[in-house]
């Protein structure tokens, strides 16, 4: 995986990331008709991320440990991607298992991974060192989309058994909503929506847009 990325710190992560091999990423790949023989390690942090082909395109293979998200959670996410999908949202769609499954398990030697498949998304990444990018028209842009999503319907295909926005989504939205305000005049303002399963109410910022 990338040098870069903290290291694991419990053996419970090592051991987890010792069981997600190139052999597992394979046997992975195959039960979408994969064409890469050899699934490039991309990161590895709560996710263990693989490039692969796709259909002839580039896709990312996702193996989620069933230890940290179970599968009814990653396939209540995926429904809410393709929900979001059909509503206009640009997202990366998660592509169906040759079985027609959004999320497919495969055993290790330390448990099972949820593996899911999306299409790769193209373009670059925003960078603060580069203005022509990191600039008031980009947190414009990422202000406009996130008002979007909050916007719609908090009812969502399925049910996942925990709120969609936990306490890191919230954290982050929050940053996100402080960081667009300061930086972009007329872009958020603070109402917040509510966010709930029947089980764990929350609240996250609400941007509309300007």
């Amino acid at each position: 995986m990338k040098k870069d990325e903290p290291p694991l710190r419990s053996p419970p992560q090592r051991a987890i990331a010792a069981a997600a091999t190139g052999e597992i990423a394979r046997q992975a790949a195959n039960l979408w008709s994969a064409q890469s023989a050899d699934p490039q390690p991309v990161r590895a942090v709560q996710n263990y991320v693989f490039s692969i082909a796709h259909e002839g395109a580039p896709a990312i293979l996702r193996l989620t440990h069933e230890s940290h998200r179970r599968q009814e959670e990653v396939e209540a996410e995926l429904r809410w991607v393709l929900d979001l999908k059909e509503r206009g949202i640009p997202v990366a769609v998660p592509f169906r298992s040759r079985r027609d499954r959004l999320t497919e398990m495969v055993e290790s030697g330390h448990g099972q991974f949820v593996v899911s498949c999306f299409e790769y998304l193209t373009g670059p990444e925003p960078n603060p060192q580069n203005p022509a990018l990191w600039n008031d028209r980009m947190f414009e842009q990422l202000g406009a989309l996130t008002a979007r999503l909050h916007q719609l319907p908090t009812r969502r295909p399925g049910r996942r058994p925990r709120c969609l926005a936990a306490a890191g989504a919230r954290k982050a939205s929050r940053q996100i909503s402080t960081f667009t305000c300061r930086s972009v005049k007329n872009v958020c303002t603070t109402p917040s929506i509510a966010c709930s399963d029947n089980s764990m109410p929350c609240r996250v910022p609400a941007m509309p847009t300007a």
